[in-house]
């Protein structure tokens, strides 16, 4: 028994070891996650896109500015006879926080589809990255990554798009033909020894195209989403739902919504793309003496767009969000100055805030309507 435990004690050091040795390795060899950028994305336009008279876009001279180019598209159609049921992909909800359904593009394939208020880039309603539009064959029409002689900085030219043609999406029984659709000229992928080993392939689909339907259901406990095109929300029990008004703020058309926290009503951005709860540091000095609180330690916050960012983190004990009193839940402070968040909108809460309960957007009558039955033993994972 004793010979046995040894053998043991040493084959347990020896996995120790190795496990050491690959991540020192993978550190110092700048393995992980690596963001990939499409070298000069111009040269791949599809011809026909650049042509006005050929192109599903409309493409004209700017009215204003004779040397500027404006293109326009007319909005998706989208057919859904009667309210439908989409599963969340339960590996992008557990693991990220984040609403992702099944989506199948003209060729067949399926793709993640981000349900995601945050993408609310003006007329655009859904994007493809690189990878998706390479493999389906889509038509682009993308810019280069210069500024006069200047080039962008890695920030700046993640926030660049191009335009993509996608003939249809489908989501369940939801068909979205010709939607204004966003090419992204990059995506994220983990490299080991500089091989890709895993590669991006999502597509987000936005408020532009969210808030065309009478409303959203995110049924989070039974991790289903269900869209209605034609139909309106009338809760079966309305005493065991509140309501909270919002409304697109018009300059970027997030979701803006006032509602009580932690017994003061804020207006706080909705993001159904986000991961927990994210306050600026106002927001947080506001709310602080009103909750019972870990002491804030210093982290790291990691954004989709500029990488990992400095933050502190807290959990607070017991913390009340409309009509639900949560336990537990973690609140992630940033810097007024966070390049995350625009600078006129204090923080958000998400879809994940409200996972023990239903949420509903009813983009007919500018309410978000949430369950009451959403108390929770615990609010983290």
């Amino acid at each position: 028994m004793i010979a046995r435990g040894l053998i043991i004690q040493r084959q347990t050091a020896n996995v120790l070891l190795v496990l050491c040795f690959l991540i020192m390795f993978t550190f110092l060899s700048g393995c992980g996650f690596k963001y990939v950028e499409v070298k000069h994305p111009e040269k791949f336009n599809s011809t026909r896109l650049l042509d006005p008279n050929h192109s599903p876009f409309e493409i004209s001279k700017s009215d204003t500015d004779p040397n500027k180019t404006m293109i326009h598209l007319h909005p998706a159609k989208i057919m859904l006879e009667k309210p439908c049921l989409v599963n969340y992909r339960k590996i992008e909800y557990w693991f990220g926080k984040i609403v992702a359904v099944n989506g199948k593009l003209p060729d067949g394939k399926e793709y993640p589809v981000y349900i995601d208020s945050g993408f609310s880039g003006g007329d655009i309603e859904i994007s493809v990255n690189d990878i998706i539009a390479k493999e389906s064959n889509l038509e682009i029409l993308s810019a280069t990554y210069e500024k006069g002689e200047q080039k962008l900085s890695q920030s700046e030219r993640r926030s660049q798009w191009g335009l993509c043609f996608l003939p249809q999406l489908k989501i369940g029984d939801v068909t979205i033909q010709s939607p204004f659709c966003a090419y992204i000229p990059w995506h994220r992928e983990f490299q080991l020894f500089g091989i890709p080993l895993w590669q991006e392939k999502n597509l987000f689909l936005g408020n532009s195209i969210m808030s065309r339907f009478k409303y959203l259901c995110f049924h989070n406990t039974k991790m289903q989403i269900e869209f209605s095109y034609n139909q309106s929300f009338h809760p079966e029990e309305s005493k065991e739902w509140a309501h909270y008004p919002f409304n697109l703020r018009k300059k970027d058309k997030l979701i803006m919504v006032d509602i009580p926290i932690a017994g003061e009503v804020c207006n706080i951005y909705f993001d159904t793309g986000g991961s927990g709860m994210v306050v600026k540091h106002n927001m947080w000095k506001k709310i602080r003496n009103r909750i019972t609180t870990k002491k804030p330690k210093d982290g790291k916050f990691f954004s989709y767009q500029h990488g990992f960012l400095p933050c502190r983190k807290t959990i607070a004990k017991t913390l009340s969000i409309g009509n639900i009193k949560l336990k537990n839940t973690e609140i992630v402070i940033m810097p007024e100055d966070t390049p995350y968040l625009p600078k006129d909108t204090p923080g958000y809460i998400s879809v994940w805030t409200f996972k023990n309960t239903s949420i509903v957007f009813d983009f007919e009558h500018d309410l978000l309507w949430v369950k009451k039955n959403g108390n929770s033993p615990d609010n983290r994972r």
